[in-house]
């Protein structure tokens, strides 16, 4: 048996929909019920130079 956390993973859940472990409408009552945390994101800037990369983050304020 599947685990139910798989169940909803994105990288599989095309399958598990053709494979009947669920249907189209209860991914989408899913999905439209996870909360919005696009406040919470960062914008990360990665510069590739010769084959090394160099990652800046920008400082974050805790609340």
């Amino acid at each position: 048996m599947i685990e139910k956390n798989l169940i909803m993973d994105k990288r599989i859940i095309k399958r598990n929909i053709e494979r009947g472990r669920l249907t189209q409408a209860q991914y989408d009552a899913h999905v439209k019920a996870l909360p919005n945390v696009e406040s919470h994101a960062s914008t990360q800037h990665v510069e590739v130079r010769s084959g090394e990369f160099e990652l800046v983050v920008p400082e974050t304020v805790e609340e």
